[in-house]
């Protein structure tokens, strides 16, 4: 991760006030990742996470995220009675342990969020946002673009890059300030409605 000095955007104040170092560690479970003490809905042992150091830009590209599932509508209808928020991660565990933590005591829409850590665009389900965690090769972005074409999945990248690729929203870090684009054809091609302030704060491409 690169060590830099992350400022927030004004739109995203106030931001949650979450320590880097948690003495409570995640855990896997079957159907995902949950806060520790949560049992899982089947009898399989929940595996811990491998503990990672997490570095202040992947907590605050986290809480990045948290914050975008405020300013992104989905249409429930095609999400049928589900009473959980799925979220999807492909790549490194640096990210998807810092999102654990962010989302471990926040819902979403009034859902409880289920992160889970998948290798391919394959194994996307009912998932509402699909993040990659660090650098994927760029044949692999395409795939994932390609299979999330027309579907409801927010993409999230956090390579510079990404953006033009196809993903909706792209983190990247410029003059040491965390900025985002969001791809505008991708995300009219999703169905899924953004608030005009998050386009606004957005670097777009279109």
């Amino acid at each position: 991760m690169r060590k830099s000095k992350i400022i927030f955007f004004l739109f995203l104040i106030p931001v949650l006030v979450i320590p880097i170092l948690f003495s409570q560690a995640a855990h896997a479970t079957e159907g995902g990742l949950q806060p520790p003490g949560e049992r899982a809905a089947s009898a399989a042992p929940a595996r811990p996470l491998p503990v990672i150091p997490q570095t202040r830009e992947s907590m605050l590209k986290a809480g990045f995220v948290q914050k975008f599932t405020q300013f992104v509508e989905w249409d429930e209808k095609s999400f049928g009675a589900d009473t959980t928020f799925k979220i999807a991660v492909i790549g490194e565990n640096d990210l998807i342990v810092a999102l654990v933590q962010i989302f471990m005591k926040v819902k979403v829409k009034d859902k409880k969020v289920i992160i889970k850590k998948i290798t391919s665009a394959s194994q996307l389900t009912d998932h509402r946002i699909l993040v990659i965690s660090g650098e994927i090769p760029a044949s692999e972005v395409k795939s994932i673009v390609a299979a999330t074409a027309g579907k409801q999945v927010l993409t999230i990248g956090e390579t510079k890059g990404y953006g033009k690729l196809g993903l909706i929203i792209n983190m990247i870090v410029v003059n040491d300030m965390i900025r985002f684009e969001v791809n505008k054809g991708s995300l009219g091609r999703s169905g899924l409605k953004m608030s005009s302030l998050l386009l606004n704060s957005a670097i777009l491409i279109e």
